[in-house]
């Protein structure tokens, strides 16, 4: 966002009255109106490239905020402006995903300003149907969002799995309020954690469907959307609350198994990108030496999917009634469960810290 904010595309170029106000001579301002000088007055905008550009930094600033329960930055005339002004093409090319994902976002933050942050909940606070109310409403929006992606576009699944992402967060409030004395209500918030255990499920499908190849050239926000689906998921396989069936909610959605799809896929990776890069350098007549055992626990995908064990062994852990408090790594060799007690371990760090909003507390 520095680089944007030197090259002046993150606010709207000056009008031609700002323009008048800071020419350097009386003079200047009186030519100009004459048209002697008209090009140092004429109003402006910045080119699609640039608002492209601007568009994407905020994106990924917004994730970035979003992780660490900040304010909004996905809002304003200018926000608008660049939005509406992006070419609709009708092969829905590049434009059309980078709106996509901009409005996506723009729901990301919506929630978090109209429903209750996990980290700001009063442990007296119960769930409302007027609650249950604002998430149909955002819902509702959601569904209109997706309403026009076919399911041949080639971005179907990045978008599919975003969809269920922000279900996720959408709904994953109602697991931290108290159940309500109102019947109604209290039914109301069974159902919205059944929708985001639903999608939570549908999120991994997804995204496991995609395989080693689809994860190769990911980004870091792909990698916040897996982390915070995979906090909520263990929260509602967890988590006790008046009717809240755990026995039905583990086996609707198998943890453990999408936790080993998840680590043998990354291994996966691995396999992958070093084949390419062993195909690469014989096509220039060089020979690669593999990477031997060393070399492969730096792998940051090797880091990923030892993180990814961890928490397994936390989770089957928590399931047998333990603590699930790891040793201490260096006086170990064998396999370490997670757990939110052990901070030297931080397996939630893919890229970006962990966000403190969200921590979860059983």
């Amino acid at each position: 966002m520095g680089y944007a904010h030197n090259i002046a595309i993150t606010r709207p170029p000056p009008t031609m009255k700002q323009k008048m106000m800071v020419v350097v001579h009386p003079k200047d301002a009186k030519e100009a109106i004459l048209g002697h000088n008209l090009t140092t007055v004429l109003e402006e905008s910045h080119t699609p490239e640039e608002q492209r550009a601007f568009l994407g930094c905020q994106y990924l600033l917004s994730v970035n905020a979003s992780q660490f329960g900040r304010d909004r930055v996905l809002r304003g005339d200018y926000i608008d402006r660049c939005l509406n002004s992006l070419v609709r093409p009708i092969d829905f090319g590049a434009d059309f995903i980078l709106d996509k994902m901009v409005r996506f976002q723009q729901i990301v933050e919506q929630i978090s300003d109209k429903l209750p942050v996990p980290s700001e909940v009063d442990n007296a606070q119960t769930f409302t149907i007027s609650m249950s109310s604002e998430m149909q409403s955002i819902r509702n929006q959601l569904n209109q969002l997706f309403a026009n992606m076919a399911r041949d576009h080639r971005q179907f699944v990045l978008f599919w799995a975003m969809h269920n992402y922000v279900l996720v967060r959408l709904y994953l409030p109602s697991s931290y309020l108290s159940p309500p004395s109102d019947r109604v209500a209290a039914e109301y918030q069974l159902q919205c954690m059944l929708y985001c255990l639903q999608a939570a499920r549908s999120f991994f499908a997804t995204i496991l469907s995609i395989g080693p190849e689809g994860f190769l050239f990911r980004s870091f926000t792909s990698f916040v959307e897996i982390l915070f689906v995979l906090v909520a998921a263990s929260r509602l396989l967890l988590v006790e609350i008046e009717g809240w069936d755990l026995d039905e909610a583990r086996r609707m959605f198998d943890f453990p198994s999408t936790l080993e799809s998840l680590i043998s896929t990354f291994k996966g990776v691995i396999g992958l990108r070093n084949q390419r890069a062993v195909e690469a350098a014989a096509t220039f007549g060089v020979s690669l030496t593999p990477d031997n055992s060393g070399d492969e626990k730096d792998d940051r995908w090797y880091k990923y999917a030892t993180k990814l064990e961890w928490i397994k062994n936390w989770f089957e852990t928590q399931l047998s009634g333990g603590s699930g408090i790891p040793a201490d790594p260096d006086a170990t060799s064998g396999p370490f469960n997670w757990s939110q007690e052990n901070q030297t371990l931080s397996p939630f760090m893919f890229g970006f810290l962990g966000d403190e909003n969200w921590n979860i507390e059983f």
